[in-house]
């Protein structure tokens, strides 16, 4: 009888855990989404793809939503340190003018403080795209015909194309 009851006792404190764990994950996609979804009411937008070009700067202006701005708060821009590639953009504090410098995928943020003290950061994601322009084929083997060679760079055409288009 004795052992009925722990095995009852511990059946029970394993069942009144289970819930917490269900709701701990709950939570975390509750809060992702709840962060997506603020990101997108204060900023411009929310994921932009810059692609990169040797002959120039590759730039883009985040904003904060006009509908968004309060009166008397301050806002601070920052590229997210601990999270994708923060070496592939430089951002403006002041302005939020983000600056492609390499390939990769960086998270900016914006420190809006309001005037009652309150803090809100919205996350945008860039990607930075270095898009292939050019492939020399030079090692080409001797007894390999014209058509065969035509072959080789179609084949690295499509490649590239595809290749820029993702």
């Amino acid at each position: 009888m004795i052992l009925l009851k722990k095995k009852l006792v511990c059946i029970l404190i394993i069942l009144s855990l289970l819930p917490i764990g269900i709701g701990n994950d709950a939570a975390k996609v509750y809060a992702a989404t709840n962060e997506k979804e603020k990101s997108s009411e204060y900023l411009s937008t929310v994921v932009k793809y810059l692609n990169m070009d040797k002959n120039k700067t590759i730039t883009y202006d985040f904003n904060i939503k006009k509908s968004a701005m309060k009166p008397g708060a301050s806002y601070y821009w920052y590229v997210k340190k601990d999270k994708g590639n923060p070496k592939a953009v430089v951002i403006n504090s002041k302005t939020g003018l983000v600056i492609a410098k390499e390939a990769g995928t960086a998270y900016i943020r914006c420190r809006i403080t309001n005037a009652d003290g309150t803090i809100i950061r919205p996350e945008a994601k860039v990607i930075v795209r270095n898009n292939i322009t050019q492939v020399n084929v030079s090692n080409i083997p001797d007894n390999q015909t014209i058509p065969q060679v035509l072959l080789w760079i179609s084949i690295a055409k499509l490649l590239i194309h595809r290749l820029v288009r993702m």
